[in-house]
């Protein structure tokens, strides 16, 4: 039971850590003479372009979460957290291998907290990876 209270706090603070670790990563970027304005457009866009286009799959998809939570009113397929940690891992690794290796454990966790809480299936956040990194990839090749 306590290991779901630190998912639980894990969760309710998630967008805001995300917030904070893609600031500061794009510090890093930007003390590394990288061209942050193509990686902050490529997060950017990706996001939302991720955000808008999940809430679309899963009202087309419509699988409904197995317990009630705060998300009860949200379908489940495919996880927008687990997507959302992946596309910014493969942004940055792609600038940074270094710094993607690092994120990556990060992400699996995320996913996997995402079961934990019982907001999401595996093939919930299996989806949302899938889907993460493909958009990840076109925001690179796109810009």
């Amino acid at each position: 039971m306590k290991t779901k209270k630190i998912f639980d706090l894990i969760d309710s603070k998630a967008k805001l850590g995300l917030f904070i670790m893609v600031l500061l990563i794009l510090l890093v970027f930007w003390s590394l003479n990288l061209d942050i304005k193509k990686i902050s457009l490529q997060i950017i866009i990706g996001e939302l372009f991720s955000i808008l286009s999940i809430k679309l799959i899963k009202k087309i998809v419509k699988k409904k979460r197995k317990i009630k939570t705060k998300h009860s009113k949200d379908y489940a397929f495919p996880s927008s957290h687990t997507s959302s940690i992946f596309l910014l891992t493969i942004i940055m690794g792609y600038w940074t291998p270094l710094l993607g290796f690092f994120i990556l454990p990060f992400a699996f966790f995320i996913a996997y907290s995402r079961i934990k809480l019982g907001v999401h299936d595996l093939i919930d956040v299996v989806g949302g990876a899938i889907y993460g990194i493909l958009v990840g990839i076109c925001m690179l090749k796109i810009f």
